[in-house]
Order: structure tokens, then sequence, then C-alpha cells
């Protein structure tokens, strides 16, 4: 019996020697080597992914404020946002707030009245051109406008310099701008019809003279368009009436739509929008009346059942008379 259980107790012994050098190294590994972090599993996770206009979401990443062409915050937006529709044409433009359109250009200078640093800010200027003489630049200021009558809001500034072969140059700006955006697709139609021809927009930043008027102050009252009513209308969510009283302010500077067409001009007749290497897009203030979708239906039946409504009391006996059942 004796020699039986010899073996087995060898046997037993070897195996706890064994497991023992195996959680040795097991912790002399894990003291070692670094933390991990160990990803557990969502029980709640069903593989939903959200649409990217679930909700706005802004870049942490801060623009460099000094640069002209910064990265504003890039944000996506809900699908039903008003401001941001995927197309232009799904607008109409309800009411405008607008100075008249001017009948010459306004042109101040070269003696000008400026702001001592650090109290007010730089604006955006487009440059037009340098002149040796005072009666050039503003002859060329004359031209300028009437090439762009119905878009001309801002000033025209002439600033004397020195020249450096001798006497003075005069040179003509005109802005200011809303922001930069603004000045750099205004310049690309602006500069279009003019002779001899700006080239390269050449943006300036100068301080607003006391002589010069205020620029690019109107606004306007933008709504939805009859064709996207009539595509909301489609839904029972959407109550037409309400969708044809909606509307909201816009103001010249800022951007419309999904794909930022920025107001250029607002006027008398509409609003003039436009974007880098495209056409301008005009939103026109006199536009067909319309109803709302079903709106003239629910009127007719509702006439109708108010017809209806009269002639049944008509035939009511009225009250004491004798055909009342008691």
């Amino acid at each position: 019996m004796r020699p039986l259980i010899y073996p087995f107790f060898i046997i037993c012994i070897l195996f706890a020697s064994n497991t023992y050098a195996q959680s040795a190294s097991m912790v002399n590994n894990g003291t070692d080597s670094q933390p991990q972090t160990i990803r557990l599993a969502d029980p709640f996770s069903r593989g939903v992914q959200k649409p990217f206009a679930y909700g706005e979401i802004f870049s942490p990443n801060l623009p460099d404020i000094q640069s002209p062409n910064r990265t504003k915050f890039s944000a996506h937006t809900t699908g039903d946002n008003m401001r941001s529709l995927p197309d232009i044409s799904s607008y109409r433009l309800v009411g405008v707030s607008s100075k008249p359109v001017s009948q010459k250009p306004n042109i101040v200078g070269p003696y000008l009245t400026m702001p001592e640093k650090g109290e007010a800010p730089l604006q955006y200027y487009i440059r037009l051109g340098a002149f040796n003489q005072l009666s050039y630049a503003k002859q060329y200021a004359w031209e300028f406008f009437s090439a762009n009558k119905i878009l001309i809001d801002a000033n025209f500034v002439i600033r004397k310099t020195s020249w450096k072969e001798g006497g003075n140059l005069f040179q003509i700006d005109y802005g200011p701008f809303a922001d930069y955006d603004h000045a750099v697709i205004s310049c690309g139609r602006l500069t279009k019809y003019v002779m001899p021809p700006v080239t390269k927009c050449p943006l300036v930043k100068e301080y607003t003279s006391s002589q010069e008027q205020p620029s690019y102050t109107s606004n306007a009252l933008v709504g939805l368009s009859s064709a996207t009513i009539s595509q909301f209308s489609d839904s029972q969510i959407y109550d037409p009436k309400k969708l044809i009283a909606t509307n909201f302010k816009i103001k010249e500077g800022e951007k419309l739509g999904a794909a930022e067409y920025v107001v250029i001009k607002i006027n008398q007749d509409g609003v003039y929008l436009g974007k880098l290497n495209s056409n301008i897009y005009f939103l026109p203030i006199d536009t067909i009346p319309f109803n709302a979708p079903g709106s003239a239906k629910e009127d007719k039946n509702l006439a109708s059942d108010e017809k209806n409504v009269s002639k049944d009391d008509k035939l009511l006996p009225k009250v004491g008379s004798p055909n009342i059942a008691r």
C-alpha cells in the first residue's frame, strides 16, 4: 500500500510547483508591463448610427482670428433648420427694409478724419487702384459706380500717400464690407465690368473715417417658397398655414442656404446672393401670390358646412311648437 502512496504524493508536489511558477510569471509580467485599458462591451449598444443632421456639432478647434482665410467653426445642423435648406430656390422674399438706390457715388477724401489706434476696428475695403491725380481717382469712382449701381452701398475713399518717385499718389478704396467673405464675393462681382479691370480683388484693412456713411445696413424677411410649402404640406406633421406665415430676418453679409450663399446686397427689388466662382442668384420681392395648400379647399368646405347647418336649423321645429313631442 505504501509503495502506491509515494508516487501519488510526488505527482501532487510537482503539480503544485508548476502552478506556483505560472502564477509568479504572470505577476512579474503584470508588474513590468504598462497598464492596459480593457474595453467592455456596451450592453445597450444596438449598432444604431445617428445621421450627421441629428444635432449641432461644433468643431473643438478654435479659428485663427489673425488670418483672413481662417476656418470658421464648422457645424452640421439639423435638417429642419430654415436658414440652411439644401436649395436656395426653397426661399421667397416676404419684405425688405433698405435704402433707396444711390444716384451718385459717395466719394470722401483725401483729407480724412481717422480714429486713433485702439478706438475702432479695422474694416475690409477693395483697393480699386492708385492714380497720380485726384481727378483721375474721382473719375474712376464714377465709372465703377455706373457699372454696378444696383449693388453699390458703400463709400469710395480716397487716401493721399507720398509717391516714392516724388509727388503724391491717390489710392481709392471701396467699402467697408460686413466681413472678409462679403468683401471677397462682392469683389468678384463688382469688378467684372469695370475698365480698366481690377485683378485679384486686392483687399485691404483700414479704419473707417468720420466722413464715411454707414454701409450695408439693409435687411429682409425671408420665408418658404410656394413649391417648398407644397412639398412640406404633403406630410401631416406640418401645418400649411403656419408654413406660409413663418419667416426670419437676414442682413447683408450673412449666409443663406446649405450652400452658404452670401447676401451681397439688399435693395427695394430683392436680395442678391453669391458664391465664389458662381453666378449671382436673385431673390425677387415681386412673386406670384398663393394660398397655403389645402386652405382654399378647407374654406370652401367650411362655408358649405355652415350653409348646411343653416338649412338644418330652418327644418327644426321651434320651441313651443305643437310639433314637438311632449
